[in-house]
């Protein structure tokens, strides 16, 4: 088990819409890796902001030595939601903190195997409840662990399933 730091972490790049949402989040320990952050308006002084590039090699370190990692889509080029970093970070043990996905149920069950905000009141209460439960965060973690290894979630499945509902 890799020791965590009771921290969160957002990795992607700058939009305002997503300052908007992490600047509500000010009393939060939060760790911002990706290009662009050196835009921020206010910079609290509990986060640490990385504006470089993150590699695959340190996103696998950051997913791996937090408790828990934030997904806010990017509305504008993100048409049902679900990405790479909703599987990376479970992958990884980071327990998962998302936006509300159209998708998402297709692939976990919200608030027992990722843990699921619809604003950012409850982006915060479900932060300081991962920080403080640590038996929680586990257990989510766990859980969306389980349904990744029983589950058919890879590059090759998910070219298949295109294939077989493809309007022709």
């Amino acid at each position: 088990q890799f020791k965590r730091r009771d921290s969160t972490n957002f990795i992607g790049s700058y939009t305002q819409q997503r300052e908007e949402i992490l600047i509500k989040l000010e009393s939060a320990d939060l760790e911002l890796y990706g290009l662009k952050w050196n835009k921020l308006h206010r910079r609290p002084q509990n986060w640490r902001i990385s504006t470089n590039m993150v590699d695959y090699k340190k996103l696998i370190d950051i997913y791996n030595s937090t408790v828990s990692s934030i997904n806010i889509s990017q509305i504008q080029n993100v048409s049902n939601g679900v990405n790479m970093r909703i599987f990376e970070t479970v992958a990884c043990g980071s327990c998962l903190i998302t936006d509300n996905l159209k998708d998402l149920e297709l692939c976990f069950e919200p608030n027992k195997e990722v843990l699921v905000y619809n604003d950012t009141d409850e982006l915060l209460e479900l932060i300081q409840k991962v920080n403080n439960d640590k038996k929680f965060a586990s257990s989510i973690v766990h859980n969306a662990q389980q349904r990744i290894q029983n589950s058919k979630y890879t590059y090759k499945d998910r070219t298949q399933y295109m294939i077989e509902n493809t309007q022709r």
